[in-house]
């Protein structure tokens, strides 16, 4: 019997999706208006949720070694079959633009975009209009990993070993992998792994995390602050920026972890409805994928209208209507490929 979905993680992955997509749109105007920016900054916390999310419930099950390949193999299905049909659907819009004197699209474009659409997009030179699926190479690692991680027992050891330890080789990753890649991206990393970390040593509803969250809430606002004074205040760079980036990323995902925390314990609150789980699990993921092509880049409907309102409108519309056509274009596929890999 399949076991029952948590309703609370279907309500934190819709706040999770709203805010990415507002963060699209805040980005967007914040070329007018660049103040704003700051809020995108943080409404990056969905995304930092996306990994938490995937961390959490990857935290509560245990792959069987025979299992790997299969687990893998639908796991990259999930993820690639959805995302290849999302490309395919907007170099189809792209080349009606083009058309239309709108935009162009060359073979190279099209080339790179499949590779982002079958998540490759981190070694792609020129990811054009995805980058975006940035998100998928670096879950995809996450997901790839886990039958690794997973044999780590982080209930062993103390809580001082434990947090100088994650903290110490984060940090240390983080860092390091900053040096050679965007810090943002590689973020992703660090985010799953310590949320991972965390939720395999305490359960959610334990005395023991509560304690660990109310720590956390502490130890955030001196780096909050190490943060607003660096990043914002005084617009560091050189080594004092890429301190100021790697603070921002530590920080973000602690803060992400503890807004996790915070909604799924109020949403345990509210009543479980089951037509807002059904569509929020089905399109949330397809929401992202399409979102970008309507809101950013140069095929951005909302400069297409004097009022910006309409055009962000037009633009939300839109984002629906593609998110539902990818749907239901990929769905029959990706099943005959879960069946396939299933039988082999």
């Amino acid at each position: 019997m399949e076991a029952k979905r948590d309703y609370k993680i279907s309500y934190i992955r819709a706040t999770a999706t709203v805010m990415v997509v507002l963060l699209h749109i805040i980005q967007y105007f914040s070329y007018t208006y660049p103040k704003i920016s700051i809020i995108s900054d943080w409404l990056n916390l969905g995304l930092v949720m996306f990994f938490v999310i995937s961390a959490f419930l990857y935290s509560k099950r245990d792959i069987k070694k025979q299992d790997y390949k299969k687990w893998i193999s639908h796991r990259y299905a999930e993820i690639a079959v959805p995302a290849t049909t999302a490309v395919i659907f907007a170099l189809a819009y792209f080349y009606l633009l083009a058309k239309a004197g709108w935009d162009t699209v060359t073979i190279k474009n099209v080339i790179f975009s499949v590779f982002c659409g079958l998540g490759l997009e981190a070694i792609v030179p020129d990811p054009w209009k995805f980058m975006q699926y940035w998100f998928l190479t670096y879950i995809l690692i996450c997901y790839f990993t886990i039958p690794l991680i997973q044999k780590v027992n982080f209930k062993e050891y103390t809580n001082a070993q434990f947090w100088i330890g994650t903290s110490v080789i984060s940090l240390f990753a983080q860092g390091a992998l900053s040096a050679i890649h965007s810090p943002v991206r590689w973020g992703g990393l660090l985010r799953f792994y310590l949320a991972y970390a965390i939720f395999k040593r305490y359960d959610i509803k334990s005395p023991e995390m509560k304690k660990t969250m109310k720590i956390l809430a502490v130890f955030e606002i001196p780096c909050i602050l190490i943060v607003v004074i660096l990043k914002y205040f005084m617009a560091a760079e050189g080594f004092w920026g890429r301190l100021a980036e790697l603070i921002f990323i530590y920080t973000q995902t602690l803060v992400g972890i503890s807004l996790f925390y915070v909604l799924y314990l109020l949403f345990g609150h509210i009543k479980e409805k089951k037509w807002i789980i059904k569509r929020t699990d089905r399109y949330s993921y397809y929401v992202y994928l399409t979102h970008c092509f309507f809101i950013g880049y140069n095929t951005s409907v909302i400069a297409r209208f004097e009022n910006r309102i309409i055009g962000t409108l037009a633009a939300l519309i839109l984002t629906a209507v593609a998110s539902i056509t990818v749907l239901f274009a990929a769905k029959p596929l990706l099943k005959r490929i879960n069946n396939y890999i299933d039988k082999a």
